[in-house]
């Protein structure tokens, strides 16, 4: 509703001040034609506003698009976002549009979700439904995560729980990843663990690469060995 009431808003000023009238499909538009052909074709020029059809009547037109006219151009009433919410079957929380297909993942209090057979987890912001399948994967805390054999990746925004099999390539951390042999890389956003066996395909870098017999291939991203 928005988009369209914006849409007919810009097309009603661009009318106003530029002459942008829209003759029948197929027709010719008044505003394309130079003085001779658009009084050629029946329009009225004027060295203002160019060409434009007489018949116009942006007035009937604002009415038509829900707008009033304020004697200059066409106003549309101001976007009420919440009317917006409720007109297309959602229902508004506060702060935006909430749609609830009975689902899970749509539920958006904890009484919804858990009757639904879903698991609440509740953030500073509010909280997400979401479907435990009580597989380490789903474990959204260190003690669940723990209790169900994975190992807990604590980060600033929170944390993960994943599965360590004990190689170098589930290494969370440097210290662990030389522990278990493995080569740590670190990024600007953290790092990982790599194991390498000396050959080519294992080079990380450049010099490594070389020295191994390999072709370096250099890219935005960083850059292979082959």
């Amino acid at each position: 509703m928005y988009f369209r009431r914006l849409t007919f808003a810009v097309l009603t000023v661009l009318a106003t001040f530029g002459a942008l009238i829209t003759t029948p499909a197929g027709a010719i538009e008044a505003w394309e034609l130079d003085e001779t052909e658009c009084v050629a074709n029946g329009y009225t020029w004027t060295p203002e506003e160019g060409c434009y059809d007489p018949q116009w009547n942006p007035e009937a037109d604002c009415a038509e698009t829900g707008g009033f006219w304020n004697g200059e151009w066409c106003d549309y009433p101001e976007w009420d976002p919440e009317a917006d919410c409720a007109e297309t079957g959602g229902f508004w929380n506060g702060e935006w549009c909430d749609y609830d297909d009975g689902s899970l993942e749509s539920a958006t209090n904890e009484a919804d979700c858990l009757a639904r057979g879903g698991a609440w987890q509740q953030e500073e912001w509010g909280g997400y439904c979401y479907e435990d399948d009580g597989s380490i994967w789903s474990a959204r805390d260190e003690g669940t995560c723990l209790a169900r054999g994975g190992a807990w990746d604590q980060q600033e925004w929170g944390g993960s729980c994943y599965e360590d099999d004990g190689s170098a390539w589930s290494a969370r951390d440097e210290g662990t990843c030389l522990a278990r042999g493995g080569v740590w890389e670190q990024q600007e956003w953290g790092g990982s663990c790599y194991e390498d066996d000396g050959s080519i395909w294992s080079a990380r870098n450049e010099g490594d690469c070389l020295a191994r017999g390999g072709a370096w291939d250099q890219q935005e991203w960083g850059g292979s060995c082959y």
